[in-house]
């Protein structure tokens, strides 16, 4: 994106990764369900492009993707789970480029969220503070099973969530 638009400010949501791997998993079997039963929501997708969830999920060829997904099955959250490690690790390493925005943390505080973000991109928030702050709810509660997540791929993400978070700071 950077060689497309030099000039773009990029920011890149940051969420728990358990938690927004277990969010992934939820699309990916919602899309699976609707590509399954309504032909026309599979069609549609293809025509848009639109491969993340579903039968027709491709994963983005993040570096390293290939091996840590390999021999794990979209629909569990180990595979989700290392999908979200490969993106992340990616965007660690063009951490220069890109703003980080904590979703927990702004979620608690959306009015606190906005005005920082209108700050970071050089917008004028006074306009679309109360509204835009109106949209950050509190993260729901994932229904995940704990111990279904592979123990070292599980330290790697939280690890990883440390240093991005860090540096987010």
């Amino acid at each position: 994106m950077r060689r497309i638009f030099p000039d773009a400010k990029i920011l890149v949501p940051l969420r728990n990764p358990v938690s927004h791997a277990a969010s992934l998993l939820r699309q990916h079997r919602n899309f699976s369900a609707m590509h399954k039963d309504e032909p026309f929501v599979r069609r549609y997708m293809a025509d848009l492009g639109h491969y993340e969830f579903g039968e027709l999920h491709r994963p983005i060829g993040f570096p390293g993707l290939e091996r840590l997904i390999a021999g794990r099955d979209p629909t569990s959250i180990d595979y989700w789970l290392a999908y979200w490690v490969a993106a992340f690790e990616h965007v660690l390493m063009h951490r220069g480029e890109v703003t980080l925005v904590c979703y927990e943390t702004d979620c608690a505080d959306g009015r606190k969220a906005v005005a920082d973000l209108c700050a970071q991109l050089d917008v004028a928030e006074e306009a679309m503070l109360e509204t835009a702050a109106g949209l950050f709810k509190a993260p729901s509660a994932q229904q995940t099973d704990e111990a279904a997540i592979e123990p070292a791929l599980r330290r790697r993400a939280e690890a990883l969530h440390r240093a991005l978070t860090t540096a987010a700071s």
